[in-house]
C-alpha cells in the first residue's frame, strides 16, 4: 500500500541522512536557517545536521530549536490546554481552524512533542512548495503533500489517493492534522467545509458516524493575540480584481512566522465520540457530512480563547461598548495604532471604511460565533 503513495509521503527514517546531505548544499536553504540563527556560519550549520538520520531527531534537533527561536522572537508565549487529557498511545485526526500558512501545524506539533506525544503528519497544499528544497524540508518534517494542481481527469483518482493515505496512516498509528478548509480564512469566520469532510470520508465504509469515530476526530482552536498576516487578508479582500501570486504566498510565509503574534493558544477538545450520533438524524450522505461540519464548528468556537484584541474588535464594529470590561482605553489606542500601522506597511488603500471593517472582523467573528454558539445553547 505505501507504493501507492511514493510521490505525496513524508519521508521514512531510513531516507533522512541522504535527503540532509543534499540540503544542505542548497544556498537557498542555508540562507533560510541562518535568518533564524544568524550567528551561525554555514559551517556551524552544516554541523547542526551531521548525524541525524530520523524523522524524529531532525523534528527534536532542528524544527524544535527553530520554533523555540521563533516564539521567542516573534511572541509572548504559546499556552495549550487539553493535551494532557489524549491518550498517548492513540493516533488522531486533528481538524482545526487555519489562520497561518506555516505555524499552525507547526506550533501542534510543538506542543505535542513538548507534551512527549509523537509529532502528526501535516497536509501540505502543493501550491505552497515553492522551491525543491521547501518540499525536502517539509516532507523531511513529517508533511504529506495535497495536490490542487492536477487535470480535472485526475481529482477524482488523487482525492481518493488522498483520503486513503489519511485514514492508512492513523490506522497504523500516526496522527495527521488537517485544517477544517482549503486556505486560511480571510474573515475570522473559522468554517469546516463539507467537502473536506467529503474527501476524508472516501476512504471509509459510506458509513459516516463509523467511519469518524474510527479515525478519532479531535478539534483544535487556534488563537492569536495578533494575526501577523492580517493586514496581506485585508488587502487580498479589499483590492479589486486581487490574483494572488507566488511572491504573495512567500510574503505571507514569511509574515506569518517572523511578524509579532502577541500570545498564541491552542485549545484541544476530546474525541468526537458520542457527539457522531448526532449525524443519525439525517438519512444522506451529504446532509449527515454537513452536520458533521456543524459539530466541529461548534467545538472550535466553544474552545476558542478570545483575547482583549477580539472584544475591541467587536466594540469598534457594532460601535458598542458592550465589552469594554474585557480591555482598557490603552489597549483599544493601541490597537487602533496597530491596525494603521499595518494598513500603512502594506500600502493597504481604497476605501477607508471597507478596509476598516475588513480588518475588524478578523478579530470580531471569533467574539460573534462565540455569541451565537451561546445562544444556541
Amino acid at each position: 500500500m505505501d507504493n501507492n503513495f511514493e510521490d505525496i509521503r513524508s519521508y521514512r527514517d531510513h531516507e533522512v541522512a541522504g535527503v540532509l546531505n543534499e540540503l544542505i548544499d542548497e544556498p537557498q536553504f542555508l540562507k533560510a536557517v541562518r535568518y533564524v540563527f544568524p550567528e551561525l556560519s554555514n559551517d556551524q550549520i552544516k554541523g547542526m545536521f551531521s548525524g541525524i538520520s530520523s524523522q524524529k531527531e531532525f523534528q527534536g534537533q532542528i524544527i524544535y530549536k527553530t520554533l523555540e527561536r521563533i516564539i521567542s522572537q516573534t511572541t509572548k508565549g504559546i499556552d495549550s490546554e487539553g493535551v494532557d487529557k489524549l491518550d498517548k498511545d492513540q493516533a488522531f485526526l486533528f481538524i482545526t481552524n487555519h489562520r497561518d500558512i506555516v505555524l499552525d501545524s507547526a506550533f501542534l506539533n510543538f506542543i505535542l512533542f513538548d507534551s512527549g506525544r509523537d509529532t502528526t503528519e501535516i497536509a501540505i497544499g502543493d501550491n505552497l512548495l515553492i522551491f525543491p528544497w521547501i518540499t525536502e524540508v517539509v516532507k523531511l518534517n513529517k508533511s504529506f503533500v495535497v495536490k490542487r494542481s492536477m487535470p480535472k481527469e485526475k481529482i477524482v483518482e488523487e482525492t481518493i489517493r488522498l483520503s486513503n493515505y489519511i485514514r492508512h496512516t492513523i490506522e497504523n498509528n500516526t496522527s495527521v492534522w488537517i485544517a477544517q478548509r482549503e486556505g486560511r480564512t480571510k474573515d475570522g469566520d473559522d468554517k469546516t467545509n463539507p467537502a473536506l469532510l467529503k474527501m476524508i470520508s472516501l476512504s471509509g465504509n459510506n458509513n459516516v458516524p463509523e467511519d469518524f469515530a474510527n479515525l478519532n476526530v479531535v478539534p483544535i482552536a487556534i488563537s492569536y493575540e495578533y494575526e501577523p498576516c492580517d493586514g496581506y487578508k485585508v488587502k487580498e479582500i479589499t483590492t479589486p480584481g486581487y490574483k494572488k501570486t507566488v511572491q504573495d504566498d512567500l510574503e505571507s510565509m514569511f509574515a506569518g512566522i517572523f511578524r509579532p503574534k502577541g500570545r498564541v493558544k491552542f485549545s484541544f477538545g476530546q474525541p468526537l465520540g458520542d457527539q457522531l450520533q448526532q449525524l443519525n438524524s439525517a438519512t444522506k450522505k451529504n446532509e449527515q457530512l454537513k452536520l458533521l461540519a456543524g459539530i466541529i464548528d461548534k467545538n472550535i468556537y466553544s474552545l476558542y480563547h478570545l483575547w482583549p484584541t477580539n472584544y475591541i474588535a467587536y466594540d469598534m464594529l457594532h460601535k458598542s461598548g458592550e465589552f469594554s470590561h474585557e480591555y482598557d482605553e490603552e489597549a483599544k489606542k493601541k490597537f487602533e495604532e496597530y491596525m494603521q500601522y499595518k494598513f500603512n506597511l502594506l500600502s493597504i488603500e481604497g476605501d477607508a471604511d471597507e478596509r476598516k471593517k475588513a480588518f475588524l472582523n478578523i478579530y470580531a467573528n471569533p467574539v460573534i460565533n462565540k455569541l451565537k454558539l451561546t445562544n444556541e445553547q
